[in-house]
């Protein structure tokens, strides 16, 4: 053990035992034995890491209860001690989550229903702080708790809202802690709920408003760009193209249009309205924001590298998410030769950070990926091609895979494939077969 990371386990542990002396919720605290237990970072020291090696869960009748913990290494410490006031942690540098919980449970038939409650000390400590109070740090043990089929495939989040079950077969809770997404397990008592005979619930269609014009009255929080510290976002200026790319004068309209369309062929394949017109998107209800600005990312507090940013990982699609497109100039951006390029480079960005707001989340891939972590960059900026989603494994996830497929089809419904076929062309039209080519 490292001098560094056995002073930072001392301090948690410290804090931990404060928090278990005065707070009148601290008998309740499940799995805070086996969190305090040193790690082993290199082996699977608890032996339940796998879905070969998963712990059976009891059901008596339709209910099964979990008690656990994943205990303390030098990430999970680090996390917890950006919480505190007057630390400043480093996410992009910290080691990725070293330890999994795998629980079995057994074969579940298509049209069960699983759902999860759960209990967390240290998850309500860290909701009396800054970080812990923002969206991110409010959904971070929702996304902790993921429905896995036996292909390793996330199939929902049943912490956030009841997972319908499509498909008959074998099916794990898989419990993780990591940095990037806020995910805060630390100890904790699950309580797993099934339904039989579900009625197939109907998808909830995706809206996404692309807006250009600014925002008022934002209202918006993020995490900054030190894991202890918080940015509120009330409003920003309106996009102006000639500030990003005074080359293309008057193209303004295009160049929104085009983005719109872009978006949408992404997505082709699901449920989702892509629109520039607040009226038709209030009208559906419930949907998602992307608002474009000139303003740069260190304007408002974030440290120049952003292309874009979503207040958290949207699990199940549960609520409206407002996320900031960043288009301005004096930057690698400009690199986009041509107009069209400079077009599909941004609605790649878009399509990026609605996959957030929908529930995707990074994967392992190059930047070819459409959730790769960096999907633009001075190597491909010129490049006019469209990122596709792919079947792919999750960053700071050591077993875990994401299917667009599976996971949107789901959540967001699937689109005629007459519609979708004709969204394709309908772009090919616009923008010529050879532009496309890398």
């Amino acid at each position: 053990m490292s001098g560094e990371f056995a002073r930072y386990r001392l301090r948690f542990m410290c804090v931990a035992a404060m928090a278990a002396a005065v707070l009148p919720f601290a008998a309740g605290c499940y799995g805070l034995s086996e969190m305090l237990t040193p790690y082993d970072l290199v082996t699977d020291g608890d032996g339940d890491g796998s879905l070969e090696t998963a712990t059976p869960v009891t059901w008596r009748g339709d209910k099964a209860m979990v008690d656990g913990g994943i205990s303390i290494d030098q990430a999970t410490v680090a996390y917890m001690l950006s919480f505190l006031p007057g630390t400043t942690m480093v996410g992009n540098f910290l080691p990725p989550p070293s330890e999994v919980d795998v629980y079995g449970l057994g074969r579940l038939d298509a049209g069960d229903e699983i759902s999860v409650g759960y209990y967390s000390l240290l998850e309500r400590v860290a909701s009396m702080t800054p970080m812990g109070q923002t969206e991110a740090g409010q959904t971070g043990l929702k996304i902790a708790f993921a429905l896995v089929n036996e292909r390793s495939e996330v199939v929902g989040y049943p912490a956030a809202g009841p997972v319908y079950v499509g498909e008959a077969g074998e099916y794990f809770i898989v419990v993780q802690t990591g940095i990037e997404d806020a995910r805060l397990p630390f100890d904790y008592r699950l309580a797993i709920g099934r339904r039989r005979g579900v009625a197939e619930p109907g998808s909830r269609a995706g809206v996404l408003l692309l807006q250009f014009d600014g925002a008022e009255d934002l209202n918006v929080t993020f995490p900054g760009s030190t894991l202890n510290s918080v940015l509120r976002v009330d409003s920003l200026p309106p996009f102006v193209l000639e500030e990003a790319r005074p080359d293309f004068p008057g193209q303004t309209e295009r160049f929104k249009q085009l983005v719109r369309d872009m978006v949408e062929y992404v997505y082709a394949d699901f449920d989702v309205t892509v629109t520039c017109e607040l009226s038709e998107a209030e009208a559906a209800g419930h949907y998602d924001v992307l608002v474009f600005t000139s303003v740069r990312e260190s304007e408002i507090g974030l440290d120049g590298r952003a292309l874009g940013i979503e207040p958290k990982l949207d699990v199940e699609d549960v609520d409206r998410q407002v996320g900031i497109i960043f288009v301005e100039s004096n930057s690698e951006r400009r690199l986009a030769s041509d107009f069209y390029a400079f077009c599909a480079y941004w609605a790649t960005v878009a399509a990026h950070e609605y996959g957030h707001a929908v529930g995707l989340f990074h994967t392992q891939q190059e930047v070819e990926e459409l959730m790769a972590p960096r999907i633009c960059g001075v190597s491909d900026a010129c490049r006019r091609g469209l990122k596709a989603m792919a079947r792919a494994p999750m960053v700071d996830s050591p077993m875990l895979i994401q299917d667009p497929a599976l996971y949107l089809g789901r959540v967001l419904g699937f689109r005629d494939p007459a519609e979708a076929a004709a969204i394709r062309e309908g772009l090919a039209d616009l923008v010529p077969a050879d532009d496309w080519q890398d």
